[in-house]
């Protein structure tokens, strides 16, 4: 199956490769913690282990939360654990706790013989003949061990889906609750094992296994992969993809692409996984609207693949590639250009890793993330796109990092309604508005960015708040960096330089601490503070600026101490109605150190 490597830190004496979590991650089975570890030695619950097999399996689960059990309290958003739990249930995976079969303990850790069952139990419901009997005579570690979880132990052992579990041996506790690096492992044994049903060839000629890719989609079996030759494939439809699916092009662009095109919405996944990788999607919609790609609380993971053509009529269409409900992805390698409304949309409570795509030329921005998605975006370019390169919204959270975002006609990076990111080694130029934008209550960790040649460098409005350090703002038209509108920002170690304006500019009522920051060779002032305004300013160096270094005025207030002030018109300059305590500062080489 196709999968790209994980990048997460792993630390373990398991010889974890990347290719296989980042598998299980793809398929929406199990995920690293936000920050970056896998946690091999950490235990697993019931439930949790109860909605990785499912997956694992690519059993579908409806919207109902009814359940047998009662003890699983009361579901999250998604329906989790209950639609999990009884889909296992339903599927002879698990037979709860108790006679009855009403109990299934939830919270409590699961043993390593239960996830063993559970995979074999699984696996005889859903590819029944695929796992075989062990051989008669057999030796087996596990020949002592009893009913209700002996035969599996010998089954799985007999299989290899034990194969890379540490410790493994004579003196292996069966009993011992199970690691989250042994379920991976396990899950991950069953996986590669897992031939698929079918395997089928499709050529743009007619050749192959199936005329046409409509008919190879409406043929396919769970767990099949569609090989794609060069060439145009039209569908008469919408691929709606409901069981576990690859498809396999020649090549994105060039003489030998692999375009699949369609006069609407091309593929619709929709609670299953999805995989492609070298294909170019095209929807020739021209009238009512489409996406390109759309999923529904699906498992994708997309590689060297273009997006192209969606067209806008509700909100939830015109995007490249959206993803949608509680969906899962990777995205890497692709190009997502001229949709008219996003490149990649991502909305509800998806989680997402976006790496080393283009999104350009969209008719709104980049890459949208709103609605309580948890996000990744790593390594993009986002430019030249109607408004936004990156825009967030509505309680999003997100690493931002290492993209680039030029020559939108707003702006670079945006986050609006409360939400929470790291934006960090970004670069954000020619940006309309600002390089990095934060509205209304968003939060962000702003570092080593470089935001030049926009109207302001990094701007903060209604009521936003952030740590802004190691930036290098320069050459914007407007200033370096904006605070307004009762924002609150902590600036430590920047660069504000060349500013047609302002290095820094702290006005309506913002507040600000800046430290150890250069502002020079701005067309007015290094920094200004205006309209109640409170700023504390120590340990600047603030040079060379056309009008002032330091800039009080319109009832501003403030402290202004141990910082270097020189080679201005003006060192100082504090204006009634403006209040500033001025102490311990290197004036120096100015025309005039105070006004």
């Amino acid at each position: 199956m196709l999968l790209s490597p994980a990048k997460w830190l792993l630390s373990s004496p398991y010889a974890w490769g990347q290719l296989r979590n980042a598998g299980l991650a793809a398929r929406g089975i199990i995920g690293g913690y936000t920050d970056g570890r896998f946690g091999l030695n950490d235990t697993v619950k019931r439930a949790q282990f109860a909605k990785m097999i499912v997956n694992t399996l690519g059993i579908e689960v409806g919207t109902s939360t009814t359940t047998r059990f009662t003890d699983l309290g009361a579901p999250d958003a998604n329906g989790y654990p209950h639609k999990f739990v009884q889909a296992a249930y339903d599927n002879g995976i698990t037979y709860g706790t108790n006679t009855a079969q009403t109990l299934f303990a939830p919270g409590n850790q699961i043993r390593r013989d239960q996830v063993i069952s559970m995979i074999v139990r699984g696996t005889n419901a859903v590819f029944p003949g695929r796992l075989a009997d062990p051989a008669a005579g057999a030796a087996s570690l596990f020949s002592g061990v009893g009913d209700p979880h002996g035969a599996n132990l010998r089954i799985a052992e007999a299989n290899g889906l034990l194969a890379g579990l540490v410790g493994m041996g004579a003196g292996w506790n069966v009993t011992a609750n199970a690691t989250r690096g042994e379920v991976a492992q396990m899950l991950w044994n069953f996986i590669q094992g897992d031939v698929p049903a079918s395997e089928a060839t499709v050529n743009s000629d007619g050749s192959g296994d199936f005329p046409t890719l409509d008919a190879a989609l409406a043929a396919a079996a769970p767990h099949t992969v569609i090989n794609l030759g060069p060439g145009i494939y039209t569908l008469g439809k919408t691929a709606t993809i409901r069981t576990e699916l690859e498809l396999i092009g020649s090549g994105m662009e060039g003489a030998k692409a692999t375009t699949v095109q369609c006069a609407g919405t091309v593929v619709d996944v929709q609670s299953t996984f999805f995989s492609a990788r070298d294909i170019r999607f095209v929807s020739t919609a021209t009238t009512g609207g489409s996406n390109v790609i759309q999923a529904l609380d699906a498992r994708l993971h997309l590689e060297d693949c273009y997006f192209t053509g969606g067209s806008r009529t509700t909100e939830r269409t015109g995007y490249g590639l959206t993803l949608q409900g509680a969906s899962t992805a990777g995205v890497s390698g692709c190009v997502s250009s001229q949709n008219e409304w996003a490149g990649i949309g991502v909305t509800d409570t998806g989680t997402v890793t976006l790496e080393d795509n283009e999104c350009s030329n969209n008719s709104n921005c980049g890459i949208s993330i709103f609605k309580s998605v948890s996000a990744t975006i790593r390594g993009n370019t986002c430019s030249f796109n109607d408004l936004y390169g990156i825009n967030m919204r509505d309680d999003s959270e997100a690493t931002v990092e290492n993209n680039q975002c030029s020559d939108n006609h707003s702006y670079g990076i945006s986050l609006q309604e409360n939400t929470r990111a790291t934006i960090r080694g970004n670069t954000c130029h020619r940006n309309g508005l600002e390089g990095i934008a934060l509205a209304h209550d968003a939060q962000a960790t702003i570092e080593n960015n470089n935001c030049s040649h926009n109207m302001s460098g990094i701007g903060l409005y209604q009521s936003a708040v952030a740590t802004i350090k190691g930036n290098t703002c320069t050459f914007n038209s407007y200033s370096g960096m904006d605070f307004q509108d009762q924002s609150n920002a902590t600036v430590q170690n920047n660069t504000c330089a060349d500013n047609t304006q302002d290095g820094i500019v702290v006005h309506n009522e913002a507040t600000a601490t800046i430290t150890e920051t250069t502002c020079t060779r701005n067309g007015l002032d290094g920094i200004g503070a205006q309209d109640h305004a409170v700023v504390t300013i120590e340990n600047c160096t603030l040079t060379s600026n056309k009008q002032c270094g330091v800039h009080f005025s319109d009832w501003s207030s403030g402290v202004l101490r141990h910082s270097e002030i020189a080679h201005n018109t003006w060192g100082i300059c504090a204006r009634e109605p403006a209040t500033a305590a001025i102490e311990m500062n290197d004036l120096h080489n100015n025309v005039h150190d105070y006004f």
